[in-house]
């Protein structure tokens, strides 16, 4: 998971002090953050499949995180490879 935040820190983004990203017990899910630009961000990650028409189908999401994810950013998402794995992912600031 390191790799994937090394992969990040080697784009334009100015990141600092980025975390590990944590695989939850139980779920397909990563966790993790970061501050860009010193604002600090969750990074939330869900394992996919894709489906033949091109849409995703989340491997082991029990809490509908990438249900909640797609309704709450009105946007189009693109899936990553994280060691191996496909996912989709979204970041958001907090501790404003």
């Amino acid at each position: 998971m390191k790799r994937a935040l090394e992969a990040l820190q080697k784009t334009n983004l100015v990141i600092s002090h980025a975390g590990e990203l944590k695989e939850l017990d139980g779920e397909s899910v990563l966790l993790g953050s970061a501050e860009v630009f010193g604002t600090p961000y969750h990074f939330t990650f869900v394992e996919v499949e894709e489906d033949r028409d091109g849409s995703w189908r989340p491997v082991n999401d029990p809490y509908d995180r990438l249900d909640e994810i797609e309704r709450l950013y009105d946007a189009k998402f693109y899936s990553t490879e994280i060691n191996g794995r496909l996912y989709v992912g979204v970041a958001h600031p907090y501790g404003l």
